[in-house]
């Protein structure tokens, strides 16, 4: 059963592929806007301000003390977002490594595979979302809610640099994927996922639904103004 399902989503998820590039490819400039107007109009600098330093202590250590190198937590990190996609499309782990017995580390798994397990950790972030999961337990004091802020910044800014650390031409990821796909599908789902993180960081939920609200108010007044350009043009 397990089996006829993984394949039917394999085969699903690749149906969607390039559908899926489009609609981000048209999504990019309004999550650009909406990322902007969220910035400008719901975030007041006091409110993150436990965020923000939690962010600068993970670029102090990633450009001070790692220098830009890989680190042993990105690798993990990114084989375990590979192997998380992996199971929720019904492939059964065979092996997995984080980085211990290669330098670059693995995951393998039965099936074929699919191009979301490929490519979700250039865009998602399972450290943060664990710990966005997590939030609940932080809520007691002010003081936990604090460090809550202060460790999801850290874990955002690692997630950020981790992915622009990983895109590069020699990566077999995108070469898999496909590099066409990779540009049309990464920045929108990227800066998608940098206002969600954000609206979390500000609001939780309900910084979640302002964003996804003026994301969507953005694509439509998008929308609006290619149609109107296409009937000029015929």
């Amino acid at each position: 059963m397990f089996r006829h399902l993984q394949i039917f989503l394999d085969s699903l998820i690749d149906l969607l592929k390039w559908p899926a590039a489009a609609v981000m490819l048209l999504l990019t400039y309004p999550a650009f806007e909406a990322l902007k107007i969220y910035i400008a109009s719901y975030t007041h600098m006091a409110d993150l301000l436990v965020f923000g330093a939690g962010m600068a202590a993970y670029a102090a250590v990633f450009f001070v003390i790692m220098r830009g190198e890989h680190s042993f937590l990105s690798t993990a990190e990114h084989e375990l977002t590979h192997l998380l996609f992996a199971v929720l499309t019904f492939h059964k782990p065979v092996d997995l490594d984080i980085g211990t017995r290669s330098n670059g580390g693995y995951v393998a798994f039965k099936g074929k595979g699919n191009w979301l397990i490929t490519i979700t950790p250039y865009f998602f972030p399972l450290f943060a979302v664990i710990l966005m999961f997590l939030f609940p337990f932080f809520k007691g004091t002010r003081s936990m809610a604090a460090s809550f802020d202060a460790v999801f910044g850290f874990f955002v800014c690692y997630h950020f640099l981790s992915v622009f650390q990983e895109l590069h031409p020699q990566q077999t990821d995108l070469h898999k994927a496909g590099p066409v796909f990779c540009l049309c599908f990464l920045p929108g789902a990227n800066l998608i996922t940098a206002g969600l993180l954000l609206g979390f960081a500000n609001m939780q939920g309900k910084g979640m639904t302002t964003f996804i609200n003026l994301l969507y108010r953005r694509a439509i007044s998008s929308y609006d103004a290619l149609l109107r350009l296409t009937e000029t043009f015929f």
